[in-house]
C-alpha cells in the first residue's frame, strides 16, 4: 500500500485501486477524482470527507464503498449516488441538510444507517431505483427506469 495525493485528495493503494482517505483543500463544492496518480479510486473510506464544510459533491461513477461518516457533518443538501455503490456504511451522509438522495436498488445500507435518522427523519429506502425528494416532512419517491 501507498500513499499518493492529487489535486487534494488523499488516496491510499490497494492492489491496482485506491480509496480516498482524506481531501486536504477548502473547496465547498468538489467534484470527486476517478484516478489518483493513474489508480482507478473505488472506496471512499472512512470520515474521508467528514466535517469539511462540503455544500455540494459529485461521487464518479465506479466507486463501489462509501465508508463509516465519509461525508457526515457538512452542508449537502443533494446527494446523487452512483449506480456503481453497493455498499453504504454507518451515517455516511449524517448531520447534512439533505432534501434529495437518488440512489439505485442495489445498495445495501449497513450499521445504523448510511443516512441517519438524525437528519433524514421518515426517510426509508424503497427497493426501487429511483429520487427521494423531502417536501416539508414527507418524503417521495419518484422511480426511475
Amino acid at each position: 500500500m501507498a500513499i499518493l495525493e492529487e489535486n487534494g485528495f488523499v488516496a491510499e493503494t490497494c492492489g491496482k485501486t485506491a480509496s480516498i482517505k482524506d481531501y486536504n483543500r477548502n473547496n465547498t463544492d468538489i467534484t470527486i477524482q476517478d484516478k489518483v496518480k493513474g489508480y482507478p479510486v473505488d472506496r471512499i473510506s472512512n470520515k474521508a470527507f467528514c466535517n469539511k464544510n462540503l455544500t455540494a459533491v459529485t461521487i464518479p461513477d465506479g466507486i463501489i464503498q462509501i465508508g463509516d461518516r465519509a461525508f457526515a457533518d457538512n452542508q449537502l443538501t443533494s446527494i446523487k449516488i452512483p449506480d456503481s455503490v453497493s455498499d453504504i456504511h454507518n451515517d455516511a451522509f449524517a448531520n447534512n441538510k439533505i432534501t434529495s438522495i437518488e440512489i439505485n436498488n442495489k445498495v445495501k445500507i449497513h450499521g445504523n444507517g448510511g443516512f441517519c435518522s438524525r437528519f433524514v427523519e421518515g426517510f426509508n429506502l424503497n427497493p426501487c431505483k429511483g429520487t427521494y425528494t423531502l417536501n416539508g416532512n414527507n418524503w417521495t419517491f419518484v422511480k426511475k427506469p
